[in-house]
């Protein structure tokens, strides 16, 4: 049976400090992965030609990318809802944390993608029907000190 090569658009919550969550997007289609890796270079490619990872986007990028909401609340202890904000919305929202919040953040999103991989690279192994051996074997000749030639 042939494998559906797309995206299910699934959320997983992930918890934090003090009870809190976040809901994130499981996994990125290609458009939303395109996107993440546009936010997260420098505006201006290198001597080389090439574009650089800008490390002041690479987080907010990464946060805006995947967070769907939360359970954090405002100054007046109400819910702050950020499910269905814009982009410019949400960024001016999380831009507005304190910032061990905002890396608390973007370190349980850092290792949900990290899981991700993971699974992903186990799952092609397995594909590939590696059995956990070595690839290549020693002939018995050569163990019992064989020479060719």
């Amino acid at each position: 049976m042939a494998r559906c090569r797309f995206v299910r658009p699934n959320t997983i919550t992930l918890p934090l400090s003090e009870g809190d969550w976040i809901l994130v997007k499981e996994r990125l289609n290609a458009g939303e992965q395109r996107k993440l890796v546009e936010a997260s270079r420098f505006d201006t490619p290198d001597a080389d030609g090439l574009y650089q990872i800008d490390p002041t986007r690479a987080g907010l990028a990464l946060i805006l990318a995947y967070l769907i909401d939360w359970s954090f609340t405002g100054f007046d202890g109400a819910p702050m809802a950020i499910k269905g904000l814009t982009a410019e919305e949400l960024q001016r929202t999380v831009d507005n944390l304190e910032p061990p919040d905002y890396s608390e953040i973007r370190n349980a999103i850092n290792a949900h993608t990290a899981s991700l991989f993971a699974a992903r690279e186990a799952e092609k192994k397995r594909m590939a029907g590696e059995n956990g051996s070595s690839t290549i074997s020693t002939s018995p000749g050569v163990v019992t000190g064989a020479m060719s030639g």
